[in-house]
């Protein structure tokens, strides 16, 4: 409970605009430009994000002055760090519960570190019972992971470059029966593993379900190097919070989003 406090703590002075300095590193490595398209093929083409989508999805894209964007990229840059000094790649996104705007988080942050010419991204909707991040990017795209649990498609044909093909999205189109027995599986354990060496030099973001509705976060969690907490403001109640730091357990907390889900549409909500 104190590593979600302590987060919480963090993003509400990110968000406040008092972000400070990021703590250094004794040592970093070289920087370097990661190819956008390495280790992805079959990709269609890349999704484009236009303006008037960005607006009616609330979407980021690190405009200079914008506070949010602003507030995303010092949540990247300290999410950067610690991937970097432990080795890590793999992140879970998790909120307590529905309408804290999870989803809506693990889109502008992977939109956020798609921005940066060091790092490549994919993002994996594994919001099963409520797949939304399609939604959000609103991509046209036939089929998703969906096809894949289900073996009437090949993964390789599901990924989408969007804006730049830094970000490969690996989206879920409609809810999935079993989900939490789907979460628990081998089937998923084989997925996360092949996605950790197959796609090496990305970051990989996970939207997982909301950790009090089912145990599919539960579950899952053990797979993921590290979380992300996505806190409602005025809807995430502290003794889901407790129940949350019960849920994550040992896992590396390194950071949450404290979003200001008040002042947006309950449609920009759900997750």
């Amino acid at each position: 409970m104190q590593r979600i406090q302590q987060a919480l703590e963090l993003s509400r002075r990110d968000l406040d605009g008092t972000h400070g300095t990021p703590p250094k590193r004794e040592s970093l490595a070289v920087p370097r430009v990661v190819p956008a398209s390495h280790a992805i093929r079959r990709l269609r083409d890349i999704h484009p994000l236009p303006e008037a989508t960005c607006d009616r999805q609330r979407l980021v894209l690190g405009a200079e002055g914008d506070e949010t964007a602003a507030a995303y990229r010092v949540i990247r840059s300290r999410m950067l760090q610690w991937l970097d000094a432990e080795g890590k790649s793999v992140v879970a996104m998790v909120s307590a519960a529905h309408d804290e705007g999870k989803t809506l988080s693990a889109v502008n942050l992977a939109l956020c570190l798609a921005q940066d010419t060091n790092h490549t991204v994919l993002l994996v909707d594994l919001d099963l019972r409520s797949p939304s991040v399609h939604r959000y990017l609103e991509l046209d795209v036939a089929h998703g992971l969906e096809r894949f649990i289900d073996g009437t498609a090949v993964l390789e044909d599901l990924f989408v470059p969007v804006l730049n093909s830094r970000l490969v999205v690996l989206p879920c189109l409609s809810p999935v029966p079993g989900a939490s027995e789907i979460l628990a599986g081998q089937g998923i354990r084989n997925l996360v593993a092949e996605l950790r060496l197959r796609y090496a030099d990305r970051i990989i973001l996970f939207d997982l379900p909301p950790a009090l509705v089912g145990d599919e976060a539960l579950v899952f969690l053990p797979l993921a190097d590290a979380v992300l907490v996505v806190i409602g403001e005025g809807t995430t109640r502290k003794d889901h919070l407790v129940r949350l730091a019960e849920v994550v357990g040992e896992i590396p907390v390194i950071g949450s989003i404290l979003n200001r889900a008040r002042a947006l549409p309950r449609s920009a909500r759900r997750g």
